[in-house]
């Protein structure tokens, strides 16, 4: 069965705090994709061949209409200019619309956390670290203000399905 993007929402965990990145009006995950690693023998006349090496995170984007009265937009845009060493291991967390509670710090060492955050499992998440990258704002004719926020992401990432009713 399908879900549907309307109520997806964008959570970031920075300095110990959860904030919702308010009013985005898009996200793409980015990729995560096995490096190859060749190991062609000399003796091969035709195709080389490879074997799966480690995986290299690619960049997340969030496009949402920069509003400079809202805190969340100024947040993300000072953590992609921060230089502040704990701004380069945010936890990210998109909420999918099959549910609507939201993620909070957890306790150190608490058992379930993924990454820093506690997830109600009554909402399927898809969780990663990473840090702002970029904050771009596009200005054109006859519209609002707007960004594709880059956010580089560091390791992989967990998809958490929302609990089945019972379980």
């Amino acid at each position: 069965m399908s879900v549907l993007t309307q109520g997806t929402q964008l959570f970031v965990l920075a300095k110990g705090a959860v904030s919702e990145i308010e009013c985005i009006t898009s996200f793409t995950p980015g990729s995560n994709p096995a490096d190859q690693i060749e190991d062609t023998c000399l003796s091969e006349k035709f195709d080389r061949t490879y074997k799966r090496g480690l995986r290299t995170p690619g960049q997340a984007t969030a496009t949402l209409n920069a509003d400079p009265k809202n805190a969340s937009h100024i947040m993300l845009y000072n953590l992609s200019i921060s230089d502040d060493e704990e701004d380069q291991a945010l936890t990210f967390a998109i909420g999918w619309s099959d549910g609507d509670s939201v993620p909070t710090a957890a306790a150190s060492g608490a058992t379930g956390a993924v990454d820093g955050l506690a997830l109600p499992n009554d909402r399927t998440w898809f969780v990663f670290k990473g840090y702002v990258a970029d904050f771009p704002f596009d200005f054109a004719a006859n519209t609002v203000v707007s960004t594709s926020a880059s956010i580089q992401r560091s390791g992989s990432a967990v998809w958490i399905p929302k609990a089945q009713a019972g379980s």
